[in-house]
């Protein structure tokens, strides 16, 4: 497959990824990259026979609904009054995207009036991932395959078990192979009585734009980390120093055992912080006070795309330090742009 001036090749099965060429930036000599076959190991079967599911980490760092998302929680409560097919929840973090789609099924399918209580038998079997009207196919530790689409697909022909809702949660969805898309994308048009969807991913530019499309999407916000990364001040002033002079971006990350995953995730989830106060138009961060793209959808549209496209890369485990530099220039080319 070949990389245009846009993408960055992520690996897939179809074998090894050609050369990428990095635009050149002031100072700087340019070389293509290569990079390797990976292939995430598969993690363990989260569905059973009986369309119970069994979830791993389900409440690590966040409770049900999550703190912090007091809005999201209202809007969920009085959607759930007429649920749309299709709901996609973007922002926050992983963690708080799973849990609101544990909140939203319990919202759905809850006895005991319009605000789930988390108390009764069928709040409990969700919290503990044993409810037999929720599907799970989870992205976190997997990629999504188009034999655990058809699977659901196969079950939407039946009624759901009980009287509510049968909630079919796709946890984070960026994780899903083109022909199990294709095959969502067929059954969300036709979802069946009593069945629906909910995308989880961090952005809605991290899925295909037909998915978006068809969804209703609500936005999470981005909680302040309560442990933050004490390096990450510093790396937001290297960057915003690179995109305004596009100098000493290059030789701090090219310091050995500097840059590993976990910074560049800390680094491309503040951007995405820094993109949303952008887009409100509530700058805080130094960041988004000094990206000149205020004012340009188009342009925050193209970031938007820009970091999806760096953390698909960085789970699919390409080298954290060329996900970090190609980001860093692709960012520094959209700033140089003329509006």
């Amino acid at each position: 497959m070949k990389s245009n001036e846009n993408s960055l090749p992520v690996p897939n099965n179809c074998g090894k990824m050609q050369d990428t060429y990095f635009p050149g930036s002031p100072g700087r000599d340019t070389t293509s990259q290569n990079f390797s076959q990976h292939i995430i190991d598969a993690g363990d079967t989260h569905s059973n026979n009986n369309g119970m599911f069994h979830m791993k980490h389900i409440n690590e760092y966040e409770t049900i609904p999550p703190k912090g998302q007091e809005r999201i929680v209202d809007y969920l409560n009085t959607l759930g009054n007429n649920p749309p097919n299709v709901l996609l929840l973007e922002g926050g973090n992983a963690a708080q995207r799973f849990n609101m789609a544990l909140y939203w099924a319990a919202r759905l399918n809850c006895p005991n009036g319009m605000v789930p209580c988390m108390q009764c038998p069928t709040c409990t079997q969700i919290r503990e991932g044993v409810f037999r009207d929720v599907e799970l196919l989870d992205g976190r530790s997997e990629q999504i395959l188009i034999e655990q689409v058809r699977k659901v697909r196969g079950l939407m022909g039946k009624q759901p078990y009980g009287e509510g809702w049968r909630v079919i949660i796709l946890a984070e969805a960026q994780h899903m192979d083109a022909p199990a898309a294709n095959v969502l994308l067929k059954s969300m048009e036709e979802p069946g009585a009593g069945n629906v969807f909910i995308l989880l991913a961090p952005q809605r530019g991290a899925l295909l734009p037909t998915l978006v499309s068809r969804s209703f999407t609500l936005t999470l916000s981005w909680t302040r980390q309560e442990n933050p990364n004490p390096d990450l001040p510093e790396w937001e002033q290297a960057l915003v120093t690179f995109l305004q002079k596009g100098q000493g971006w290059f030789v701090r990350t090219a310091k050995k055992d500097l840059v590993d995953v976990h910074l560049v995730r800390d680094i491309i989830i503040h951007c995405q912080t820094s993109l949303v106060q952008i887009m409100n138009r509530a700058p805080r961060t130094l960041l988004a006070n000094n990206l000149n793209i205020q004012g340009s959808m188009a342009r925050c549209g193209r970031m938007e795309s820009i970091l999806a496209l760096g953390l698909k890369a960085l789970n699919a485990r390409v080298n954290p330090a060329l996900v970090l530099d190609w980001t860093a220039v692709r960012l520094w080319k959209l700033v140089r742009e003329k509006s």
